[in-house]
């Protein structure tokens, strides 16, 4: 059987073809290090501010429900289950109440999964204010109010 012209004869790859260098595999090894490097904390602050909006979310479902429990019962509840029972979607959210201090003050909180606090309270002139203790961090603005 002949062989066609095209075909190489003996080797396959010219004599000067080789594989990557150890060092510039490094090199290459060493630029997806400073990119991941880059980009990991950039991923994980954005995970902790979608943490911190879903927490945001909750409190104010739970602050909802204490207005309804309010409005029903003339009285600002302490237990956590009564807000369950008027927003059964709360039973998956840490949510909590501190109050009533008395009838006219009211405030519930809830906890993120990146371990940041949300806060809202009722005071007693009815005005309402959002707040949490890490301005600046996560989806919590410089300010402390939200």
């Amino acid at each position: 059987m002949d062989v066609p012209k095209w075909w190489p004869s003996g080797k396959c790859f010219r004599s000067d073809e080789r594989g990557f260098t150890l060092i510039e595999l490094l090199v290459v090894i060493l630029v997806l290090g400073m990119l991941a490097a880059i980009a990991l904390p950039i991923f994980l602050s954005q995970r902790g501010k979608g943490q911190d909006a879903r927490a945001k979310a909750s409190v104010r479902a739970a602050f909802e429900a204490e207005e309804d429990y309010f409005v029903e019962n003339g009285r600002y509840t302490v237990d956590v289950n009564d807000l369950y029972a008027i927003d059964p979607s709360l039973r998956g959210a840490a949510v909590g109440t501190s109050g009533p201090y008395d009838n006219n003050v009211m405030e519930v909180y809830a906890r993120s999964e990146s371990g940041r606090y949300f806060f809202i309270q009722r005071n007693v002139d009815r005005s309402i204010d959002r707040y949490c203790p890490y301005p600046g961090q996560g989806g919590c603005p410089a300010s402390s109010f939200w």
